[in-house]
């Protein structure tokens, strides 16, 4: 078996177990992450500053071992749900597809999750997931579609504050899905070199030569290319509150001096 869980009172296994519980995953150099992701692709997805408690819990005592020490961690400007979306489409791939509730869990979970980060989802549908995903956890036929479940529904009960921000209050708090956040231009920065106009796709970004460049927020699909490459770092995410900015196309360096 590549991935999954075994009971710690499964003898059979209890050599191999045994042997991971004294690779328990190196914390010391994750500082700044928010979310480590232990045991990956399965394992589980734990906030960073509980992380140490849990993974003792984790290694120790009648818990399930995870079988793998891969472990990942990522930083603040990682959006869990996002996440969870990538990998429950990668543990799809992964899948057999044998076992029906191993299958259509992971698709219907990796549903739900595109939806919360596309701004269309209600509580309704998170509920759906958590039961989704527990039934996997004990009616999958295989150790994979159960870790499988069980690392998606301690997800859902560990992170829900930053789920339920996404849903209730349609914020996503790293401004990384893009339903939740709209592109600005800094006046104070812009040299209005035109570099964010040449790499836009969508033509959503009003200016000329030594202007202080505008987005048309009705045409900005979100696509952070503008922000990658402006050379004075004068493009920027924004979620309800916005920064101030000329209404129509005015000189560089002019913004707020005369009003």
């Amino acid at each position: 078996m590549e991935f999954g869980y075994e009971a710690m009172k499964n003898h059979d296994r209890q050599r191999e177990i045994d042997e991971i519980s004294r690779q328990k995953p190196d914390l010391s150099r994750v500082d700044g992450a928010k979310l480590i992701h232990v045991g990956w692709p399965l394992g589980r997805v734990l906030p960073a500053d509980r992380a140490a408690e849990l993974i003792q819990a984790l290694y120790s005592g009648d818990g399930c071992v995870p079988l793998s020490t891969e472990t990942h961690a990522l930083g603040g400007d990682t959006c869990v749900v996002a996440y969870l979306t990538q990998l429950s489409r990668e543990l799809m791939e992964r899948s057999c597809s044998k076992c029906v509730l191993c299958r259509e869990g992971l698709r219907q979970l990796n549903l739900v999750f595109e939806e919360i980060t596309r701004g269309r989802s209600h509580p309704e549908r998170l509920a759906y997931a958590r039961e989704v995903a527990q039934a996997m956890a004990v009616g999958c036929d295989c150790d994979f579609g159960k870790g499988a479940g069980r690392l998606f529904a301690l997800a859902l009960e560990d992170f829900a504050d930053e789920i339920n921000q996404h849903i209730l209050k349609k914020r996503c708090p790293a401004l990384m899905c893009r339903a939740y956040f709209t592109v600005h231009v800094l006046a104070d920065k812009c040299v209005g070199c035109g570099k964010c106009m040449e790499v836009c796709p969508e033509d959503a970004i009003l200016g000329k030569d030594g202007y202080i460049h505008m987005v048309d927020q009705d045409m900005c699909q979100q696509c952070g290319k503008c922000l990658e490459v402006c050379p004075q770092h004068a493009r920027v995410k924004a979620g309800r509150i916005k920064p101030r900015g000329p209404e129509r196309l005015i000189r560089v360096g002019t913004y707020g001096k005369a009003r």
